[in-house]
């Protein structure tokens, strides 16, 4: 044998003997990873290293991880919208199925897993698990909370009956599609999808029930962190399914069904401790009650807020307790702000609630969340202290900072409007409002030409305001009358609003007739050739007077300012007092403050305090 074939012998055998004892380790590792109670090294999940862990240790990581299905996916239904997690609506990761995977690799999988562990990372696949009536569930609670509403019914419940009617346009929740839209996009990083809805073939007994059956529940009282929470009582309203069965049987869509009231045993004000004992903080506005559309709007929205009980650290939303501002909710059409000016629209007025609600919030001293000032003045409150709301776009918010519950009174009629704070003091402080015209602007003046004024004459189709750049602050006091804090509460700016004059059309000159000659003379002719060119300048339909606005200069950074940047973002949905024209610039408004038991000092235009 030569001494090249020795040498390649001698390579494959040493090659072979390599291979054994590689394979023989390998069999070996296999059999003592297989005793073990840990994953395999470098297998992962969504990420999370799951390598080297017992099956309960890597159970604990899953669980203690925000995976994406604590992601919010955002469901939009026309121009309403919610969000939800997955998580709290049914869909879940599977971890207790993913750590069972994860502990059969390399034990099921064959030895190729145990090799390709030393190398590089073993992703699993994602797993969920659902519950697909919770999911229902879950998306039912939200679009009641949202507002969401697919408007099958209108249910109107009274003292011993309840009206119902069917929509012509009857549609449910597709729950099957919009489970698998949500599967669909629950890895995505843009987590958007529509609510689909389909149209049963016909209305259940049982769904109208379910809209119109409430259980009655008893108030209750706890301590939880040193703070006291109440659950309010629930008023029950109990009818007999029969006859709504009955109804829909012989083929109606508008029908009434008896029902009764049942009140619980414990209510908010069987509760111990005087809960509401205490006036926080008290506003009274003024609006004129021969106005009925308005009038109505005031009403009902003061008295969907009215006893609406909010636990420490609960937060008011205005629109979320008003809802939508529809004839099926009892809103009027009454007069609204719009980037146009005024115009007639549904739940004008109701900005009056919100803003008499914000006053009382003030002078409770509670945190403000959310709140925004008219585009223009308003009359029923200081400039500088009121609150507009334009439902899906513009909320006023409010925080219960105390330690106690708090609830929201209202009282309106005869022209007057009251909200009180109640609750428990927790001390005996005094709040100030101090508002400062930093600023005044000038309206303009628009004529325009009508056809149905006759010529010269004219009328004033909306009268203009000034427009303000104002300061307000609040000051809150001790009992001896010491200042504690001064709260800056932010710059309002507020446009002018255009003064527009119809007018009738203009009288047209007259052309002169020739002159008419004696036999035998000449005609005089007018010079010119008798064209268009030759005729009376026609009036501009449409005129601006001279006294143009002055700009406001822009806030300052960090002051709550609210001037549109342009005329798109005016909402259309603010709501107004009729407007009186201001002739001059003025820190007053015309309303007079009304002072209640309780109020606190009502607000002035004079100097801040210094401390």
């Amino acid at each position: 044998m030569t001494t090249k074939k020795k040498i390649i012998l001698i390579s494959l055998i040493s090659l072979g003997v390599v291979l054994a004892l590689s394979l023989g380790l390998c069999v070996y590792g296999a059999v003592q990873f297989k005793k073990s109670d840990k994953i395999l090294s470098n297998v992962t999940y969504e990420g999370v290293y799951l390598g080297s862990l017992t099956k309960d240790e890597a159970t604990s990581l899953l669980m203690s991880r925000n995976l994406n299905t604590s992601n919010p996916i955002k469901v939009t239904y026309g121009e309403k919208s919610f969000e939800f997690a997955p998580d709290g609506a049914g869909i879940t990761h599977d971890i207790e199925g993913v750590v069972d995977q994860a502990f059969k690799v390399g034990r099921e999988t064959g030895i190729f897993d145990l090799v390709k562990s030393k190398i590089s990372y073993i992703p699993l696949e994602t797993s969920y698990k659902e519950d697909k009536e919770v999911f229902a569930d879950t998306v039912d609670t939200l679009m009641k909370a949202n507002n969401v509403d697919l408007y099958n019914y209108e249910i109107h419940i009274y003292e011993n009956s309840a009206s119902v009617r069917i929509s012509d346009d009857f549609k449910l929740v597709d729950y099957e599609k919009l489970y698998n839209d949500t599967m669909a996009v629950i890895d995505e990083k843009e987590r958007s999808i529509n609510l689909n809805t389909y149209r049963p073939e016909k209305v259940t007994a049982e769904d109208i029930y379910e809209r119109i059956y409430v259980k009655p529940q008893n108030a209750a009282q706890e301590t939880v962190d040193g703070k006291t929470v109440v659950t309010p009582h629930t008023i029950g309203v109990l009818c007999n399914i029969e006859d709504i069965e009955k109804a829909l049987s012989d083929g109606k869509t508008t029908f009434t069904i008896p029902v009764t009231k049942k009140y619980p045993e414990v209510r908010v004000e069987h509760l111990s401790g005087g809960l509401f004992k205490d006036v926080l903080g008290s506003r009274t506005t003024k609006y004129n009650s021969g106005i009925i559309g308005r009038t109505k709007n005031v009403t009902q929205a003061a008295n969907r807020i009215n006893g609406i009980i909010l636990n420490p650290g609960d937060i008011f939303s205005y629109n979320s307790a008003v809802g939508p501002r529809t004839p099926a909710a009892g809103f009027s059409v009454a007069t609204v702000y719009t980037k146009d000016g005024l115009v007639e629209e549904l739940g004008g007025g109701i900005c009056q609630v919100s803003s008499t609600l914000y006053n009382a919030v003030l002078y409770a001293d509670l945190k403000v969340v959310e709140r925004r000032n008219h585009s223009y003045t308003v009359t029923y409150v200081k400039n500088g202290l009121d609150a507009t709301v334009a439902y899906g776009f513009i909320d006023f918010k409010f925080q219960n900072t105390l330690s106690s519950p708090i609830k929201i009174v209202t009282s309106v009629g005869g022209g007057v409007l009251t909200i009180t704070l109640l609750g428990i003091k927790e001390n005996n402080n005094t709040v100030e409002l101090y508002t400062n015209t930093v600023e005044s602007y000038p309206f303009t003046e628009k004529r325009v030409e009508v056809s149905t004024l006759a010529p010269g004459e004219e009328r004033v189709k909306q009268n203009g305001s000034y427009g303000y750049k104002i300061n307000a602050t609040k000051v809150v006091k001790d009992e001896s009358g010491n200042i504690i804090r001064r709260d800056f509460l932010g710059t309002n700016v507020y446009i002018p609003l255009t003064k527009i004059i119809e007018v009738g059309p203009a009288v047209a000159a007259e052309e002169p007739l020739p002159e008419v000659p004696l036999e035998g003379g000449e005609v005089t002719v007018p010079e010119g050739d008798g064209t268009s060119e030759n005729k009376p300048e026609e009036e501009n339909n449409e005129t601006v007077a001279p006294n143009e606005p002055v700009s406001p200069d822009a806030p300052s950074e960090g002051e709550n300012t609210d001037l549109p940047e342009n005329d798109s973002e005016i909402s259309s949905g603010e709501e107004t007092e009729n407007i009186g024209e201001n002739n001059e610039p003025s820190s007053e408004n015309s309303s007079e403050e009304v002072k209640v038991p309780g109020e606190n000092t009502p607000v002035t235009e004079d100097t801040v305090p210094e401390a």
